[in-house]
């Protein structure tokens, strides 16, 4: 997992007195995820001589210029060296192999050292020569050391910020990283902003591998307007001893080992950062023109996002920020980026706005993900293909998005229609679509090569995403797509049913896959669908669908009438997640819910299928034929109606349950078993009307509890 410390505890053993005294030569090499022995090799040679390589160069070139390096300083003699290969994926035997063999030939000297940062068990089972050192989460308790530490420098803490820093800190899953980057957000924030805040810090973590991403995406989010000052610096895991400054030019030069940085520039003249400060900044966030050298002192800048709008071209040196994997330049009005940018090896994902921005550089050959907003400001299909898209290969992730709030001719049919990607892609995101018909490479997920004159399936897609598509009434042939693993519609409101041809039957689907439709589906999402009336599921004894389906959420959708049961039980022994909720029309929800003793996996589970009029004891002796055999569920969201006045029986049989959100129910008071659920943590109340108290004191000190709309809880 990101965000653990890894490479922060890596770098405090690298800057190590006793180490430095120790090794001759310290080498820090960030991989990720391309292990490619050359490059890391060309890396290594760029950490001893502080030097740019240039590409090009072989494996024996630069083996043979790091030994000579290694020599040439102490007269020949050879020097001990550490080498910490930061944040690697490979988990190839025989690359680590490879790569370490030819180390071992470039020094005789024996007692060199390799430390390595990973996030995966299999790497270090492969690289590991001593003890593996795993990083733990940190407490709440700790969590929230950190945010108060950062939050509030001196004095006493206000009870009511207390409240929410814990909640806060829980919200940060025991990574310093969320911790030290939320207490920075937190300081000097007023009451309201620590709500917004606690509403949204990390809500949706899922604990992936982009955890770092979403950390940093949540900071940048929640900054504050910048100041009126010349200069405002935003400093993020500074050493203990630094100093975190605001002010002139001059003060700047005080900024120590800081590498998360917000800088805003007011006027011609650029802004003095030291290069002793620059060269520890990883990520940046720059308002204000861009000067042509500015940015050559941010040796180690890994993210860079720009904003101004009187930001109109990048300078030519952005090629020499050969580190930078992440560019947002959604923010100005650049048209175009030189052709140096090519030379970002690194470089994975751009943001531009499609208002201004007018063509991506040929040179551009290694981002594998890229945003295009305001899509409605592109002329016509020729305008579109003018990206290129389709030779663009490395290009694993797009997302295309229209805003909402527009006027004028509607051509996102023709402009969509000129987008088509290079059979490559790997995960597709349409935003705002407001054409009547997808055209035909997103009906039936594939793509022409105008070159050779065929159609090529899209078939190493793995996430789709289809939302604010108001005006399309066909949702694309999907089922023969063979590694698709999640797929979201939402949205779409002008659908009224999903045709067979949805799960891939016929054209571009082969006779063994007909029969196992969708077959490689973890996740899917079906929301806020007001007019779909249907979901067809084929028949067949060698039908096989969603059979490795995790999560299935269908919810807003009221004019369904029937979720096909075959569908649920096809998923019934790998769900993990079941959200069946505002579904008004259904009329086999028993039928359906069967399937719930034989959902051994289930943990997270949501209903509602009944209508405003529904009656409380049908709905209780309802579901308590199906939830009495379940025991392993941890999260509950229940929707109920203001007039059911009591809580279903079958809930205190839920000893399993750590998180509980019930919305719209009637109840005055808990019942008395309520604090049966002795695993419960999490209690969260919204629109419950006539709710008077919360349960018992010693059910409370154990719970997180969060109150929306509960007029009369709120008045105590």
């Amino acid at each position: 997992m990101g965000g653990l410390g890894k490479t922060t505890l890596a770098r405090q053993v690298y800057n190590n007195e006793k180490i430095k005294a120790h090794f001759e030569e310290r080498i820090w090499v960030y991989v990720s995820q391309n292990f490619d022995a050359v490059i890391l090799f060309k890396k290594i040679l760029e950490s001893l001589t502080g030097e740019t390589i240039q590409h090009g160069s072989s494996r024996k070139v630069l083996l043979r210029k790091i030994k000579q390096n290694l020599e040439e300083k102490q007269n020949l003699k050879a020097k001990r060296y550490l080498l910490v290969l930061d944040d690697v994926w490979n988990e190839e035997t025989e690359k680590w192999d490879d790569f370490k063999s030819s180390l071992l030939g470039i020094s005789s000297v024996r007692g060199h050292g390799i430390i390595v940062t990973t996030r995966s068990d299999k790497v270090s089972s492969i690289v590991e020569t001593l003890p593996v050192h795993k990083l733990k989460t940190l407490s709440e308790d700790n969590c929230w050391s950190i945010i108060k530490a950062k939050a509030f420098r001196e004095g006493d803490i206000p009870p009511e910020f207390e409240t929410m820093g814990k909640i806060i800190a829980k919200r940060c899953q025991g990574l310093p990283l969320a911790a030290k980057v939320v207490g920075g957000l937190l300081l000097d924030k007023s009451e309201n902003e620590w709500l917004s805040i606690q509403d949204t810090w990390l809500s949706n973590f899922w604990g992936d591998g982009s955890t770092v991403s979403k950390i940093l995406k949540l900071s940048f989010d929640h900054l504050s307007p910048p100041s009126s000052q010349k200069v405002l610096c935003m400093l993020f895991d500074i050493p203990k001893g630094s100093k975190s400054i605001c002010g002139s030019d001059n003060v700047l030069d005080e900024i120590h080992q800081a590498r998360y940085m917000s800088l805003k520039c007011v006027g011609d003249e650029s802004c003095a950062i030291s290069k002793e400060a620059a060269k520890y900044v990883r990520v940046l966030l720059f308002e204000g023109k861009v000067f042509h050298d500015m940015l050559l002192d941010f040796k180690s800048l890994h993210v860079l996002i720009l904003k101004g709008e009187d930001v109109e071209k990048l300078p030519i040196s952005i090629g020499k920020l050969i580190h930078l994997r992440f560019l947002d330049i959604s923010f100005t009005r650049i048209e175009y980026l030189p052709d140096p940018i090519g030379k970002l090896y690194y470089l994975q994902t751009l943001f531009v706005d499609e208002g201004y921005f007018k063509k991506l550089p040929n040179t551009l050959k290694h981002l594998w993900a890229l945003e295009i907003y305001n899509l409605e400001k592109v002329c016509d299909k020729e305008d579109a293909k003018s990206a290129h898209l389709f030779q663009k290969p490395n290009i694993f992730k797009l997302k295309f998005a229209w805003s909402e709030l527009r006027e004028g001719e509607i051509n996102d049919e023709n402009v969509l229609e000129g987008l088509q990607p290079h059979p490559n892609l790997k995960s597709l995101e349409i935003e705002g679509f407001k054409g009547r018909n997808f055209p035909l490479w997103i009906l039936k997920m594939v793509v022409h090569d105008d070159h050779e004159g065929r159609w090529i399936g899209l078939n190493h897609l793995r996430e789709i995403c289809l939302t604010h598509c108001k005006e399309s009434d066909k949702i694309p042939m999907l089922g023969h797509l063979p590694h698709l693993k999640r797929l979201y519609l939402h949205d779409l409101t002008d659908v009224r049913s999903i045709d067979s041809s949805f799960y891939g039957i016929g054209s571009y689907s082969t006779p063994s896959r007909s029969h196992y439709i969708l077959s490689s589906l973890e996740i899917l999402c079906l929301g806020e669908c007001p007019n779909l009336r249907s979901i067809p599921y084929p028949s067949g004894q060698q039908t096989h669908g969603f059979t490795n389906l995790h999560n299935l959420e269908v919810a807003g959708c009221e004019a369904l009438t029937s979720l096909p049961s075959e569908m649920v039980a096809s998923c019934a022994a790998s769900l993990e997640i079941l959200v069946l909720v505002r579904l008004n029309s259904l009329t086999n929800f028993a039928e359906v819910i069967s399937h719930l003793p034989r959902m051994s996996r289930l943990t997270h589970l949501g209903v509602l299928p009944f209508s405003d009029s529904s009656n409380f004891a049908s709905y209780e002796e309802f579901l308590d034929v199906f939830f009495r055999g379940l025991k392993s569920l941890r999260a509950l969201w229940l929707w109920g109606h203001g007039h059911w006045d009591s809580l279903p029986d079958w809930l205190q049989n839920q000893t399993s349950l750590s998180k509980l959100e019930m919305l719209d129910f009637g109840i005055e008071l808990f019942p008395e078993w309520f604090g049966k659920l002795t695993s419960l943590k999490k209690l969260k109340l919204w629109h419950c009307k006539k709710l008077k108290s919360l349960p018992s004191v010693a059910t409370i000190k154990k719970l997180e509890i969060e109150i929306k709309d509960c007029p009369l809880l709120e008045q105590r």
